[in-house]
């Protein structure tokens, strides 16, 4: 395949926890280290404020087990928003700041959120789908299935608006047609309506194919797990629903409070681990995730 330069955008803000359990995520990504970046966004101001030493810190201690440390640490990189900023806004300033700064050859971008899951082959789902289609420069694109757990259990459905944290686009689409700057919180529909109209159709990326003993399965790479009581979830939820932002913060509270210290190792919080395991487990759920993407056809 040929290669395909990623640069991933991540924003967030005074939550250091999910920024360690999302960077463990990156970390296990398995598109190539020399193809790929994130890029970590923060308006935080005080003792949760991250840095880039900080942030390669945390994927140099946790790679060091298994090597190539110090070249995962080099594809993190950090950027300081000026105040006030909508997350649209946020998106375009790291488009821009990445190509300038971070990966100037980059073919790519791809939302990354701190508060969803992307299980291993995500990156290079994108890619496959990019190249298999010959790389045209107006692509775009969102899953059509997505993993969500508003139930306590892992259940795939449609996309449909759950999708804007799995939303990737070529760097070409991105410069003809960059996010709406509004506050709104349909920006990301708008964006999409935006990109449907500048280079056509409703675009969904394939699924992972995967082949064992003569079947194909496939599975999505990107979960969804807003869990808070809003109309995006609230009525797959029932009784017992959580925060998924609250369990987060509590599982990670003792090592994240300590203000004595900066240095953090990204690390999966427990139900994070729980999650990929049970979605890619071949026995339990027949889907697998592939350490390469075999030609589909």
């Amino acid at each position: 395949m040929t290669a395909t330069k990623i640069v991933s955008l991540c924003p967030t803000f005074a939550r250091p926890w999910m920024v360690a359990n999302t960077l463990a995520q990156w970390v296990d990504q398995t598109h190539p280290i020399e193809q790929r970046h994130i890029l970590v966004g923060d308006d935080t101001d005080g003792p949760g404020e991250l840095s880039t030493t900080r942030l390669r810190n945390a994927v140099r201690n946790a790679r060091q087990h298994i090597g190539q440390a110090d070249e995962l640490a080099k594809t993190v990189h950090y950027f300081r928003f000026p105040s006030g900023l909508s997350l649209p806004q946020k998106y375009n300033a790291m488009a821009e700041y990445a190509l300038q700064w971070v990966c100037p050859q980059a073919d790519m971008f791809t939302v990354w959120e701190d508060d969803d899951t992307y299980l291993p082959a995500h990156l290079q789902q994108l890619a496959h789908d990019w190249n298999r289609r010959n790389r045209p420069t107006g692509w775009w694109g969102h899953p059509k299935l997505v993993w969500s757990d508003y139930s306590l259990e892992a259940k795939t459905e449609q996309a449909q608006g759950r999708f804007h944290a799995a939303l990737a686009l070529s760097v070409d689409a991105w410069k003809r047609s960059p996010w709406i700057e509004t506050k709104s919180p349909d920006f990301d529909q708008q964006f999409l309506a935006r990109l449907q109209a500048a280079f056509g159709g409703r675009k969904e990326y394939d699924l992972h194919v995967a082949k064992k003993s003569g079947n194909t399965y496939s599975t999505p790479t990107y979960m969804f797990r807003w869990h808070t009581r809003c109309p995006h979830g609230q009525q797959f939820m029932g009784d017992h629903g959580h925060d998924w932002q609250q369990v987060a913060r509590a599982a990670m509270r003792k090592e994240f409070e300590d203000r004595r210290g900066y240095d953090f190792t990204c690390q999966k919080d427990l139900r994070t681990t729980e999650l990929i395991h049970s979605v890619t487990d071949f026995g339990k759920h027949r889907v697998c995730i592939p350490q390469y993407l075999p030609e589909v056809g």
